[in-house]
């Protein structure tokens, strides 16, 4: 915790208290579930945030790649 400490008195860190998302059930894996996807919670997705936006991103990857423009993908 040193080196966060550090940070903190560097002014590069900082606490935030009470994070959190309405209607808490308190289950550990739920809220996993809410932060890793983004979503409400009432709703239930099978892809985290970060795969939406890559998907949004790349819409038909892995399909055609690599290619002239794209040569470092691979499937």
């Amino acid at each position: 915790m040193s080196g966060i400490r550090d940070m903190y008195n560097d002014g590069l860190v900082n606490i935030v208290q009470g994070v959190s998302y309405p209607n808490q059930n308190f289950s550990h894996f739920r809220a996993a579930d809410i932060w890793l996807t983004a979503s409400d919670s009432t709703q239930y997705l099978n892809d985290g945030w970060l795969g939406r936006y890559l998907a949004d991103e790349n819409p038909s990857y892995p399909q055609g790649y690599p290619n002239s423009q794209e040569p470092d993908r691979s499937q």
